[in-house]
């Protein structure tokens, strides 16, 4: 199936989206008073993958092809593992599958998947109000019997608020994430408890760039915080990329040894959640 680029944001919008079929991506969003990207776009990101010598590692495969932005990994995430005979690829299915468009305006789009390594029909609803991108995400159970998932949704940002006046907040709690300076390099990833509350913050002091996120904490109760600062001299970042990702997750990053996730929906049941992302600009600090 062909992939499509769909953009969002009518004339006079304070944030523009484009919205990629292949995994039902945000693979942008821009705040049009400052033409600042807030989401990561690797310097490959408007590469054409043709399918050309593809790795038969869907972890290698995963990067060779990553391009940033905001991706939503069901029914699995983190390295590919094989569980009741079905191989799931690095970060799951719905990731790597090209979405339907059912409906589209300048302000919205509707995308829908039907997965084959797990019984669940996925609709994905991405909205712009105003300086709030909503997301609404079903995940439908087609059998009728009860499914174990896991879920994360990953967004990654860009240098727009990265340097080192970023100042990101968790829970309400300040997190001491590291931010080089130019030429200076980092990486790092760690682990989360939102402690029930489903919200973080990174405001850039520099810029006077803000974002934040809300979400279910009973469906997310965990933020990974994943940082990669020009640190890895080797495939498949090649100290060529400046990100870090604050991704509400379902579970820890080791997954149960027998079950894909915490999260069940019953037989013919629905599972049905909403993530807001607000962008806000004022004056820096400079």
């Amino acid at each position: 199936m062909k992939t499509e680029t769909l953009r969002l944001g009518p004339e006079g919008a304070s944030l523009e989206l484009l919205v990629d079929s292949r995994g039902a991506r945000i693979s942008s969003v821009r705040h049009a008073a400052t033409n600042s990207e807030l989401l990561l776009r690797t310097p490959w990101a408007d590469d054409e993958m043709d399918g050309a010598f593809p790795s038969s590692r869907s972890s290698e495969e995963w990067h060779r092809q990553y391009a940033g932005g905001w991706d939503t990994l069901v029914p699995h995430f983190g390295a590919a593992r094989t569980l009741a005979g079905v191989e799931h690829p690095y970060h799951g299915e719905a990731a790597w599958r090209v979405w339907q468009t059912s409906d589209q305006s300048a302000e919205h789009c509707v995308m829908t998947v039907q997965l084959r390594t797990a019984p669940l029909a996925l609709t994905r609803r991405i909205e712009l109000r105003g300086d709030h991108v909503v997301v609404t995400q079903t995940v439908k159970n087609l059998s009728s019997d009860p499914f174990s998932f896991t879920w994360a949704e990953h967004p990654a940002f860009g240098s727009a608020l990265i340097d080192s006046s970023t100042v990101v907040q968790i829970g309400g709690q300040d997190v001491d994430l590291v931010f080089p300076a130019p030429g200076d390099s980092h990486s790092a990833f760690r682990c989360v408890d939102t402690l029930g509350v489903g919200t973080y913050s990174v405001t850039n002091r520099s810029s006077g760039l803000s974002v934040k996120m809300t979400w279910d904490a009973a469906i997310f109760p965990f933020v990974y915080a994943w940082q990669e600062h020009r640190a890895t001299p080797r495939f498949p970042w090649w100290r060529m990329v400046d990100t870090f990702a604050l991704e509400p997750a379902s579970r820890p990053f080791d997954p149960e040894p027998d079950s894909l996730g915490p999260l069940v929906v019953e037989g013919f049941s629905e599972i049905k959640t909403t993530l807001t992302m607000s962008v806000t600009s004022s004056p820096s600090d400079s």
